[in-house]
């Protein structure tokens, strides 16, 4: 038996109490979990699904056809038993155990494989992401050159105020009018307000490019269901591959009003619509016309909602069409992909209950129609129940302190102005110093540390606060790098309070008043 906790789900209240006692008798089934379930079965399984992640789940049905109905919402096995046998309860158990097994191997291969893809297809974006980056980071430069050519006049004057009221003459009219005369000029040249908000817009941008990088190159292992909203996702998807497409065609939307919020793994969905649209972008390169065109069209029924991608390009042989999905069968040159990127995208869309299909006429474009199931409302009342969206950020008391640890100078000086005189800041430069100050007597409510910094001394710091100052620990925000998920991979990080960089002011104030609370 593999040592994880296994769920079989009863709608018989008899049987359910007959099951545990039959559980409790034996002692190599120690993770089995049976729960009773009212309603519906396919709401049931979703439902456990959705709290349970990859975990063994079976259910005994009443009939063969809420087993079926089972099966088809993600149950690993179903049967119909009538009574608690044990020979066939160990038989039903180990075949769920095994089924179960096989799944999350075929699960781990095609994330490995979507993963692979999904680089391949950074590969591609590059060279209009550094477009999309250099951009604002352009308009910061300049910026900052126009802040400065204002603000040196102004210290200028300001030096120069001070020698002359340290002089032992008095201050002249003529020499006031001058210093005056400087200042007006220097700080009617600019518009500072107008200034400031281009300088935060440039520097938000740049935030969204890196935010959308992470959410599409990251591994999508344990990623869970939430609400998601087309339109947006679509716009994330052109903001990464928009350079790509929008220097050879145009982009148009047609959107049925009232598309509903759909509870899908966001990471995956982004990935379908990526592939599509660079596959989209490559075909409009094979032929030429005097206007090609991308179009995103959404439709919608009582069960699925229908996002349509329409492309110019030569269109998919007749002779293709039925093979397209195939794994490692492309049209395309050897250069331009693998085959798999097609084979990928159905599988994931099947993999949450939708579908891919394809509708081409050879020399007139194709459309691919991914269709996405509607959510019920069992399945966001989920989604709601499991999420925590914590409480809105307030400033932090002037009593509070924060303890921030940092190996870079410019980021601890960036705390320091932000919070101060919000708080009282103490600073560290490594881990060593930061548990130097807490051992000497410091009085710390929150530490704020980079956890890229600390994987060069091994988490030494996160250690000592969970064995000498395990309250500390609980306040103990992490900030990571946007485009590093590492830290996944350390169980006891994972349920940290984590702000991922680049750090936004009101970001940094929710979790400390979060923390806090």
């Amino acid at each position: 038996m593999e040592d994880v906790e296994t769920t079989v789900l009863v709608s018989d209240a008899s049987l359910a109490d007959a099951l545990r006692e039959s559980a409790e008798r034996r002692v190599n089934w120690p993770h089995l979990r049976i729960e009773r379930f009212c309603g519906s079965t396919s709401s049931a399984v979703s439902q456990a699904r959705l709290q349970r992640g990859a975990a063994p789940l079976g259910v005994l049905a009443e009939t063969e056809a809420d087993a079926l109905e089972a099966i088809a919402y993600g149950a690993d096995e179903a049967e119909v038993l009538g009574e608690p046998r044990d020979a066939r309860v160990v038989r039903f158990i180990e075949r769920l155990q095994l089924r179960a097994s096989l799944r999350r191997d075929s699960e781990r291969m095609q994330r490995s494989s979507a993963h692979a893809e999904k680089l391949s297809a950074l590969g591609t974006l590059i060279a209009g992401i550094g477009h999309e980056i250099n951009n604002p980071l352009s308009v910061l430069t300049l910026s900052v050159d126009a802040v400065r050519r204002t603000v040196d006049p102004l210290l200028d004057s300001g030096t120069e105020l001070r020698m002359l009221a340290a002089g032992p003459g008095p201050i002249s009219r003529e020499q006031l009018c001058a210093i005056a005369t400087r200042i007006r000029t220097a700080a009617g040249s600019l518009d500072a307000r107008s200034l400031l908000d281009e300088m935060a817009s440039a520097s938000q941008a740049i935030a969204d490019v890196v935010r959308d990088m992470r959410l599409f190159a990251r591994a999508d292992d344990g990623e869970h269901p939430a609400l998601v909203d087309l339109p947006e996702v679509i716009d994330q998807v052109m903001r990464l591959a928009g350079r790509e497409i929008e220097r050879r065609a145009l982009v148009e939307h047609d959107y049925a009003p009232n598309v509903p919020q759909l509870v899908l793994p966001r990471g995956r969905l982004t990935q379908v619509i990526m592939n599509l649209v660079l596959n989209a972008g490559q075909a409009m390169r094979e032929v030429e016309r005097p206007a090609h065109r991308l179009r995103f069209t959404t439709r919608m029924d009582e069960d699925f909602v229908a996002l349509c991608i329409s492309d110019t390009g030569p269109g998919i042989p007749p002779a293709s069409v039925e093979r397209i999905f195939d794994p490692f069968y492309t049209t395309k040159r050897a250069e331009l992909g693998t085959g798999l990127g097609l084979s990928i995208s159905r599988s994931l869309l099947r993999g949450f209950g939708g579908d891919l299909l394809v509708d081409s006429v050879h020399g007139d474009g194709a459309t691919f129609v991914c269709l996405l199931p509607r959510p019920t409302t069992e399945t966001i009342r989920s989604v709601f129940t499991a999420s925590d969206p914590g409480r809105p950020g307030v400033l932090p008391s002037p009593d509070l302190s924060v303890l921030v640890v940092d190996d870079d100078d410019r980021m601890l000086r960036a705390y320091a102005r932000f919070l101060h005189p919000r708080c009282r800041i103490v600073v560290a430069r490594d881990g060593s110093e930061a548990v130097e100050l807490l051992d000497s007597g410091s009085k710390v409510d929150v530490v704020v540390t980079d956890l890229q910094m600390l994987e060069v001394d091994h988490f030494s710091m996160l250690a000592w606060l969970r064995e000498r100052r395990p309250d500390l620990a609980r306040r103990t925000i992490l900030v990571v790098d946007a485009l590093d998920d590492s830290h996944d991979d350390y169980p006891e990080l994972r349920d940290m309070p984590t702000l991922a960089k680049p750090i936004e002011g009101n970001a940094l104030l929710a979790m400390l008043d979060r923390v806090t609370a």
